[in-house]
């Protein structure tokens, strides 16, 4: 660390101020930021755990401490403002993405199946929410119409490697209603092209999960959500699938070189949760 020291009119030195160095993963890591990810997050959640959860990670995948220290931060604060935690139960994953027009290594973000199903259980107004996959050798009726129709039983256990045709979402309320979504695993396919980390990561070593979670992103649109649920889900597709929103089919997939800088993003996250915080009382 450097020093930088003050001088009086006489030339003494009155006080030496620490400067603090280049942030760095490492340093993040060591709860160089835990204050800061502690406001955003609120008492919901602690910021100690979620650096020691990161911590794991980087062991478990060390091409994260290759990543951008601005990137993991970055991270740190979509987790912190998502209240979810990355861990091996799919709640979020931790990928290394190499942006190659910058020639760096920046950690992103993915929200699994289990992080988007307790996003949509906030909303309080859900009893339940379950999601599979259907494969080839299942039984498995559905049909649109006046009298719809819904059947699926999975065969035997020593298939469960079979081909994966289709993935469902079903929502149950606590008025008693429910809410389905099928889809093909076209349709998944299709989303999953507009990933960045598409041919990678969760994709990539757990393909089911991902299309399960695809069946509940798609089932969430349909849902009674609150705007911070519905707010913090399309933050969490942002990041993942970085679409052109100007572009309303979808089609387009935004330019790395066009993305909002993530210094910028971390400060948006900052001050978003801020004004949050400003605006309801901290009951949490």
């Amino acid at each position: 660390q450097a020093g930088m020291a003050v001088i009086d009119k006489n030339g003494a030195v009155v006080k030496q101020e620490t400067q603090a160095g280049p942030l760095s993963v490492k340093a993040l890591l060591g709860g160089a930021k835990r204050d800061e990810l502690q406001k955003v997050a609120g008492a919901a959640m602690s910021a100690e755990a979620l650096v020691k959860l990161f911590a794991i990670a980087a062991s478990r995948t060390p091409k994260l401490m290759a990543c951008t220290p601005l990137s993991v931060l970055d991270c740190m604060v979509k987790c912190a403002e998502l209240k979810l935690m990355p861990s091996t139960l799919g709640s979020v994953y931790l990928i290394p993405y190499e942006n190659r027009k910058a020639n760096t290594v920046e950690c992103q973000l993915i929200v699994g199946y289990r992080g988007l199903v307790e996003l949509a259980r906030r909303s309080g107004a859900i009893s339940t929410i379950q999601a599979e996959v259907v494969r080839e050798g299942d039984e498995f009726e559905f049909e649109h119409g006046i009298h719809p129709k819904f059947r699926h039983k999975p065969c035997a256990s020593d298939m469960s490697d079979n081909k994966i045709t289709h993935a469902w979402a079903i929502a149950r309320f606590k008025d008693g209603g429910h809410q389905l979504v099928v889809m093909t695993v076209a349709e998944v396919d299709r989303i999953r092209g507009m990933s960045r980390a598409g041919k990678f990561g969760p994709w990539a070593d757990h393909y089911g999960e991902m299309a399960k979670k695809t069946a509940v992103r798609r089932l969430c649109k349909y849902l009674p959500l609150t705007v911070d649920v519905e707010e913090a889900i399309s933050n969490a597709d942002r990041a993942e699938v970085s679409l052109d929103f100007g572009d309303i089919g979808g089609h387009g997939v935004q330019d790395d070189a066009e993305q909002t800088p993530i210094a910028a993003k971390v400060e948006a996250l900052r001050g978003k949760a801020a004004t949050t915080k400003a605006a309801k009382p901290a009951a949490n």
